[in-house]
């Protein structure tokens, strides 16, 4: 065909100078075991390896590296197996079935499309080309260096029009990545509101239906159709790809699937359901007997208290204690354990150069290396740091098995959780233990810090017959396996609250469900540049959302307990703080549950309620387990609320709601939207009473919903006759019962196990019975 605007030639042509390659043609392929390989030629005529596994369900691996490859994958997590069945092997193209999917890999050009259930999923992008056809995206390949190794690797796959994406960590910014890129790189954020992450994951769902996960601790920058419409770029700074695909219609199948395929999620301890107070910093243990006074008098319930700074500062990290300022520390973990209260102590993974361990860690090799392989890498961890820092190397088996055995004493006097703290700060040009470079290890540093301290706790804790847990600033995808999370240094301004809960709502699609962030704000910068205490209305705003979420600590670098603000917060303080503590017993069921079934207890809208078009679109609001939708009031002036389908009862007021609309809830001081699913039997606590929370509208209604405790699991049984509500439970002590009922449904009496009551009315669709 005679074309005049631009030169024909048989040569495909980029809009790019360096040197890079793609798969272009299948040579040959064969299985060995359960593995599908195919070799392939590049179009600069170099041979690679296409390796595909076939996994659980509907899912699949498949790993991609040059075929003059020497070194060993680093990849994180083995996946088992199953063995492939090709179906099909033609000129074109050879396909293999698996469960409900279908792979199709295309000979000549080489490209891959997986269906479900006839629809396409998924399909590689290999012509995505600008007016003067060249490639403005490049296909599945590497780039070179100038010696001519890869440098790194590339898959492009197609984005449709709309196609959204969630996920990549506790990622701060909108929660749809489309038109985003997210490089997956560990920072010290220094904030929680920009594109800058403390626990990048190279995982995403798609709402075609997909899952994608790239299986290597190496830097990954993620193109979300951001410079292209139509590409999704993935590139790893590898010479290697190992991929994990999963394929469902249903996005928290993906999720749970995915949780399931690199490891059970661990409980945390009951009581880390508790109210959490904690300063950056308590200098002295006076300071520490001072709040704990206060706040019993002040009747605040606390259930851990922080200590930041324990230990002397040039010797952070070596895990002694600073005798000067605590000097009869044993007496004050005695004094808490006394009081009901469990005591976090900080913890990074640097020493400073100054600390008289320093040489004896060098000499035995426990610190990250400059890249010449010989002396300790050092460097500053923060920007205001006067002594730089090394970075404990926790690739070192050796290491870690001293490491261990170094912290023990401490752990084993009584701490209850270790807060790992920093981590993503090591420089590219390193070299760790395992021979990892340092585009390949940066990310792995503070996962193993955190892997490593959680399971050194757990075993001290295990003779004791108790759980540990962390209190983690970094991670990587699996973190869910050693919770818990917090969010970092986040503003305290109520407009950052969003950016807080796009965080957490994306790391929840990440798998990883036990978080929480710094109640109050970690920080407050007054016009003149300095720290200030926040602004009263910012505290409650901040105070209100971080009491539904997972996990509530107040946290901040000047005082956070509520006595330091007006009577107005601290009475919002104790309303809530009540709530919340009533809402335990469900707070805890949930959590089982989420832990049992590969699940979070949050979960963003457009993942909950994935059908509804308008819910696609909502970040604002979020499930708390299967019965609560919270929708906090981050903005005065622009405040509506969406209920999806169903009927909806306000938690506070007993008004029930028709869904699939939008409401304008008066807005106050302390608005919080706290709205209950219709069907919903939630177990709650006052006073040490047990009390059933049930909210129905259908007169058909048949629920049957178990109720998890630390010790127990009890059973609900719900339906409904005419005028009356029948239950059989076991959730009730002997001779004792609080029920209380919302329902548009006119209910006169209620059946308890058998046994007919009378119901009272107490005001309009709601009614209870107490014995």
């Amino acid at each position: 065909m005679k074309v005049y605007y631009n030169p024909q030639t048989s040569d495909i042509q980029s809009i790019y100078k360096h040197k890079y390659d793609f798969l272009r043609s299948l040579d040959s392929w064969y299985t060995e075991g359960n593995n599908i390989i195919f070799n392939v030629i590049s179009y600069y005529n170099k041979r690679a390896k296409f390796i595909l596994n076939l996994l659980e369900g509907n899912s699949f691996r498949f790993i991609v590296y040059r075929e003059d490859k020497s070194e060993a994958l680093t990849s994180i997590y083995n996946f088992k197996n199953y063995y492939a069945q090709v179906v099909d092997d033609d000129d074109n193209n050879i396909e293999i079935a698996h469960n409900d999917i279908k792979i199709t890999v295309y000979k000549n050009p080489f490209f891959f499309e997986v269906l479900y259930k006839d629809k396409v999923i998924i399909s590689e992008n290999i012509n995505d080309s600008n007016v003067d056809n060249m490639l403005k995206t490049l296909p599945l390949g590497w780039d070179e260096d100038d010696e001519g190794n890869v440098s790194r690797f590339r898959i492009n796959l197609l984005s449709r029009p709309s196609e959204a994406y969630y996920g990549f960590g506790e990622s701060f910014t909108s929660l749809n990545k489309r038109g985003q890129s997210v490089c997956v790189w560990q920072k010290d954020a220094l904030s929680t509101n920009s594109q800058d992450m403390y626990k990048a994951h190279p995982f995403y769902i798609s709402d075609r239906g997909y899952s994608f996960f790239s299986n290597s601790f190496s830097k990954t920058n993620f193109d979300m159709a951001k410079s292209s419409s139509e590409s999704c770029l993935i590139e790893v700074e590898d010479d290697y790809l190992d991929i994990r695909i999963g394929i469902s219609p249903s996005l928290k199948t993906l999720k749970q699937g995915f949780i399931k395929a690199i490891g059970k999620p661990q409980l945390i301890p009951e009581w880390a359901f508790g109210t959490w107070m904690s300063r950056c910093v308590y200098n002295t243990a006076e300071e520490v007997y001072e709040v704990v006074e206060r706040a019993e008098r002040e009747n605040v319930e606390i259930s851990v208290i922080n200590l930041d700074a324990w230990q002397y500062p040039a010797e952070n990290g070596t895990w002694s204690w600073d005798e000067d300022r605590f000097p009869n520390h044993r007496e004050l973990i005695s004094y808490l354990k006394n009081k009901n209260i469990r005591l976090c102590l900080w913890m990074w993974p640097y020493v400073s150069e100054k600390s008289k361990e320093f040489d004896m860690l060098k000499s035995k090799g426990y610190f990250v290396r400059e890249q010449n392989g010989t002396e300790p890498k050092l460097f500053y961890p923060t920007a205001f740091s006067k002594d730089k820092v090394a970075c404990l190397d926790f690739t070192n088996e050796q290491f870690i098995a001293w490491y261990k055995l170094r912290i023990r004493p401490v752990l084993e006097e009584g701490i209850s959780v270790v807060k790992t703290d920093f981590g993503e700060a090591v420089p590219e040009d390193v070299v760790f233990a395992n021979g990892m470079n340092g585009l390949q290890g940066h990310n792995l540093i503070p996962y193993m810090f955190a892997k490593t301290v959680y399971e050194a706790l757990c075993e001290v804790k295990a003779r004791k017959n108790e759980q540990g847990m962390i209190w983690c600033r970094s991670g990587y995808s699996g973190s869910h396996m050693f919770p818990a999370n917090w969010a970092g240094d986040s503003s305290s301004s109520q407009y950052n609250n969003e950016a807080i809960l796009n965080g957490g709502l994306s790391l929840a699609t990440s798998g990883v469900g036990f978080w929480g962030f710094d109640i109050g704000g970690f920080y407050t910068t007054d016009l003149n540049g300095l720290e200030c205490m926040p602004d009263e209305k910012d505290y409650i705003k901040s105070m209100l959302f971080g009491f539904f979420v997972p996990l509530s600590r107040f946290h901040g670098k000047t005082p956070r307990e509520p006595w330091h603000f007006s009577q107005t917060a601290q009475d919002i303080f104790q309303s809530f703080s009540n709530v919340r503590k009533n809402l335990l017993p469900y707070i805890k069921s949930q959590a089982i549950k989420a832990v049992n079934n590969f699940d979070t207890i949050m979960e963003m809208l457009p993942v909950a309620y994935q059908q509804d078009k308008t819910a696609k679109f909502i970040s604002n609001q979020y499930m708390f387990g299967e019965s609560f939708m919270i929708a906090p009031c981050f903005d005065d002036e622009n405040y509506s609320v969406y209920l999806p389908k169903g009927y909806w009862t306000d938690f506070f007021t007993g008004e029930i709601i028709e869904g699939s609309n939008w409401i304008e809830p008066q807005v106050n001081i302390d608005t919080i939207g706290v709205y209950i699913k219709e069907n919903s039997i939630i177990p709650m606590e006052y006073e040490g009473k047990k009390i059933l929370l049930i909210f129905y509208c259908d007169e058909n209604i048949n629920i049957e919903s178990n109720i998890y405790s630390y010790t127990e699991t009890k059973h609900c049984n719900l339906s409904n006759k005419l005028n009356e509500c029948i239950i059989n439970t076991d959730y009730f002590d002997k001779d004792s019962c609080c029920i209380k009922i919302i329902s548009s449904i006119p209910l006169k009496t209620i059946s308890l196990n058998g046994n007919k009551y009378i119901l009272d009315n107490i005001s309009k669709n709601t009614y209870s019975l107490t014995n």
